[in-house]
């Protein structure tokens, strides 16, 4: 009983001192791959490990930065970390619980330039014998193509289908055009395209092979003129007269305000009389002053009355008024009452009272 249990603990330290000084291999197999300025670190799992392992990838610029943490597959993409001109280093090592293998490291490198870039999209297309190659530059995962790697150069090459001679042209334009004098009409020919940048000597993938059947020589060529000269003429003519008219419109527009600014804000001051006279005076004292004088309106008023009559008279109808008690009506009354009669018609009318004879009508003016 205690020579066994004397083997168990012998056995049980050993294997654990063991288990304690196993390392954890670290990945294999490590590399990077990048196209159009992507960028995807890879790696195998550790020989001879049957456990399931995760992985911990970094990057570093000035420090070193948590790429993918703790996870199980054999890849990891750290393209939205970082810029495309940077220098960078990867490592990644596996992890199994709490142990964790050594870190493998990747060097500093640039992603321009270690990156590959894609073949360019060519379309074709062919018109009075001459064949139109279009080219569009490939679609980068960080930034511009032209932004990142301008000055680059097109490399064409074209042939004859069938044939093993290929003729190559190089061009800064993404649009070429080649000519008829280089193709034969109703042939078919095929074109493929490659992108060279300049300051890194570093070349696109080639694209693939494009054909068409070429047109014939009938007509202008693409690379003649396609106006005529005197539809240029004509063109040229209306400009001026367009920008003729439109000079003379900005004339009269600057002169009219100008005027009109003139008017409202005089250079010149009026004379000070005149300013008062005319200018402070208020408009109904100078109404009035064209008016002139006023003019009286009046109308024409007759007064009929009694005629006084003499004291001699005046005793007789006195006389006979006793002797005939029952007197006309509008013959009577005394003096009095005429004089009284005459200064009420002083005083409520003004006018002058004219005696006219005997027949007791009087004016009044």
């Amino acid at each position: 009983m205690a020579t066994g249990s004397f083997w168990q603990i012998f056995l049980a330290a050993v294997f654990g001192v063991s288990g304690v000084l196993a390392v954890l291999p670290p990945p294999e197999n490590v590399r990077i791959f990048s196209q159009d300025l992507g960028l995807i670190l890879l790696w195998d799992p550790p020989a001879n490990t049957s456990d399931k392992l995760n992985y911990t990838t970094e990057y570093r610029t000035s420090g070193h930065l948590p790429g993918c943490v703790s996870q199980s597959e054999t890849s990891c993409d750290v393209t939205n970390k970082i810029s495309v001109f940077g220098t960078y280093q990867l490592r990644v090592r596996a992890e199994l619980q709490e142990e964790a293998s050594d870190w493998v490291t990747l060097d500093d490198f640039t992603v321009d330039d270690m990156t590959n870039i894609s073949a360019p999209s060519v379309k074709l297309s062919t018109r009075q014998g001459e064949i139109e190659v279009q080219i569009s530059d490939p679609v980068m995962r960080l930034g511009n193509f032209q932004e990142v790697y301008q000055p680059v150069d097109y490399i064409i090459t074209y042939w004859r289908e069938g044939d093993t001679h290929r003729i190559q042209q190089k061009s800064d334009q993404s649009h070429v055009i080649l000519t008829a004098n280089q193709l034969t009409a109703k042939a078919r020919y095929c074109v493929q395209v490659h992108i060279q940048v300049r300051f890194l000597n570093k070349n696109s993938t080639a694209s693939n092979d494009t054909c068409l059947t070429n047109s014939t020589h009938g007509g202008p060529p693409l690379t003649s003129y396609k106006v005529a000269v005197w539809q240029i003429l004509l063109l040229m003519l209306a400009s001026f007269l367009a920008v003729g008219l439109g000079a003379l419109l900005l004339f009269l527009v600057g002169w009219t305000s100008y005027r009109g600014l003139r008017y409202v804000l005089p250079k010149d001051k009026l004379p000070e009389h005149f300013v008062k006279q005319y200018l402070l005076e208020t408009p109904l004292s100078l109404l009035e002053q064209a008016r002139g004088p006023p003019v009286e309106l009046y109308h024409q008023l007759s007064i009929v009355m009694e005629a006084p009559q003499p004291p001699l008279l005046a005793g007789v109808q006195h006389c006979s008024s006793h002797s005939h008690p029952q007197q006309p009506e509008g013959k009577g009354g005394t003096e009095g009452e005429r004089e009284r009669e005459e200064e009420e018609q002083r005083e409520s009318g003004g006018g002058e009272i004219e005696r006219k004879g005997d027949d007791g009508i009087l004016n009044s003016h």
